[in-house]
């Protein structure tokens, strides 16, 4: 398994209604939006960010979580015919 560098975390994107074209108030939401949120479960972690000193800044999420975040702040690849969906914490 690809373990992410730093703050980022690997997730798994589930299939909800918040990540998917729909209506927020009187707002319509398209499946284009760059802006959409999309849900995911944190299924690795990196070990967290370093300040300004080298000292090491946990990450808050763990493995299991369910995270929102926008669909433009996803890195996506494939490694070893594995399909990767990598975000910052």
């Amino acid at each position: 398994m690809f373990i992410p560098h730093g703050n980022r975390a690997i997730v798994e994107i589930l299939e909800t209604p918040q990540g998917r074209a729909g209506r927020a108030g009187n707002i319509i939401l398209t499946a284009t939006d760059p802006h959409e949120q999309i849900t995911g479960e944190v299924i690795v972690v990196g070990q967290g960010a370093r300040d300004k000193n080298g000292k090491l800044i946990p990450m808050s999420i763990k493995v299991g979580d369910v995270v929102m975040f926008r669909k433009s702040a996803v890195d996506k690849f494939t490694v070893d015919g594995e399909k990767i969906t990598l975000v910052n914490e």
